[in-house]
């Protein structure tokens, strides 16, 4: 998956595919760097909460958490949004190992 602030997207990392794909398990710590590349973001907090893969019942899965901490995402910040999940370059959960 890629993420849009505005009108930037995410475009350094390939852990996940094409260049700006995020890996569906990324640490924290490739998240907050991916994310503070982004012209309007200088500075966030990121953590995860892992869903586990229980068969029959859910399949696995990471909840972040994106806290943002920078002097230029302070007050009302326009949310982050998820964009090519499994298209344009970037791979789904499945191709990279994901348990659904």
């Amino acid at each position: 998956f890629r993420i849009r602030f505005g009108m930037e997207t995410t475009h350094v990392t390939t852990s996940g595919g094409a260049k700006g794909c995020i890996r569906w398990d990324a640490d924290t710590e490739e998240l907050k760097n991916e994310l503070e590349t982004l012209v309007g973001i200088d500075e966030v907090h990121v953590s995860k909460e892992d869903i586990a893969f229980i068969d029959g019942i859910t399949g696995a899965g990471i909840i972040y958490y994106v806290t943002f901490t920078g002097d230029n995402v302070r007050g009302n910040v326009i949310p982050l949004e998820i964009i090519d999940i499994g298209e344009n370059g970037c791979l789904d959960a499945h191709d990279l190992g994901g348990k659904f």
